[in-house]
């Protein structure tokens, strides 16, 4: 009788190791498969960070980019000679000073309405950004979009009909 529980204790030993050993087997092959995945989890979402990243940045240089241009427009040398010729032009002829500020106002609108037209292309670019940020940077976006129209409008209406200081009679 000894020898049968010492058989049967053999046997129930080697069944509760095998089914031991079985669901380790499997929880290591479940560990290992949760790892794969969240690894590639992990690098799907760093690419999407990073082309997120890479579309934010390169329209912020276009916008950067855009108004460093105005900037240096309003301070190139052409402006200067411009404003130079408006000076002389007044002082040597203050009746027709009129004309003077005119012809200055008038390279001023063009560098705005240059600057205008490439904002509105720029809020057209606005699309790519759009496709890849969340839901929070889209309303955010949106609103910018609404305020730099308004913006642009304005100023462009602004410059259009700015008012003469004096009558050209």
């Amino acid at each position: 009788m000894d020898n049968v529980i010492i058989t049967y204790s053999g046997y129930i030993l080697f069944i509760l190791s095998s089914i031991m050993a079985y669901s380790q087997y499997r929880g290591k092959k479940k560990f290992e498969t949760d790892k794969i995945e969240l690894q590639q989890d992990f690098e799907t979402r760093k690419i999407e960070k990073q082309i997120k990243y890479d579309t934010y940045m390169l329209y912020i240089s276009k916008i950067d980019t855009l108004n460093h241009k105005l900037q240096n427009n309003l301070k190139s040398e052409e402006m200067f000679k411009t404003q130079m010729e408006m000076t002389s032009k007044i002082f040597t002829n203050p009746s027709n000073s009129a004309t003077a500020i005119k012809d200055y106002m008038d390279k001023v609108n063009r560098f705005i309405a240059e600057w205008g037209s490439e904002q509105y292309r720029s809020m057209e670019e606005l699309s790519g950004v759009k496709l890849v940020c969340g839901d929070i940077i889209l309303k955010m976006l949106d609103e910018y979009s609404t305020v730099t129209k308004d913006y642009v409008d304005t100023t462009l209406e602004f410059m259009s009909k700015f008012p003469l200081p004096y009558s050209m009679n």
